[in-house]
């Protein structure tokens, strides 16, 4: 249980920085402007696109924070898992993408593998 509690901050900003880059990528696409573009600056300092890199950082912090106090076999699956749950979630209802059985399916294989886990 120690494990889930220190895995959902990098679940929580992990996911919010691929909800937040997706939505900005997608606007941004929109108007021409992506990273390989003339105006690379423009892309990169966009304040979302920012604050994207900004959780994706705060999450690495977390890592190196947590990564003494925990058992890697258990904190990284739980992490990467949980991370794909709320990605898919978030997609789902934000940015209105639509999910397959075969994903529903996959997502029941890492609930069940998370419940596993988790267990002592």
């Amino acid at each position: 249980m120690k494990e889930l509690i220190l895995a959902l901050p990098s679940i929580f900003l992990i996911g919010t920085s691929n909800l937040i880059l997706k939505s900005r990528l997608n606007y941004l696409n929109q108007k021409d402007l992506n990273i390989f573009s003339d105006k690379f600056f423009n892309f990169l300092f966009d304040p979302y696109i920012f604050a994207g890199g900004i959780a994706l950082s705060l999450s690495i912090i977390w890592w190196l924070k947590i990564i003494n106090q925990v058992r890697l076999g258990i904190i990284y699956p739980l992490i990467h898992g949980g991370t794909i749950l709320l990605t898919l979630i978030c997609s789902i209802i934000f940015l209105r993408e639509s999910i397959t059985q075969s994903q529903i399916t996959g997502v029941i294989f890492i609930v069940v593998g998370i419940v596993l886990l988790i267990k002592q």
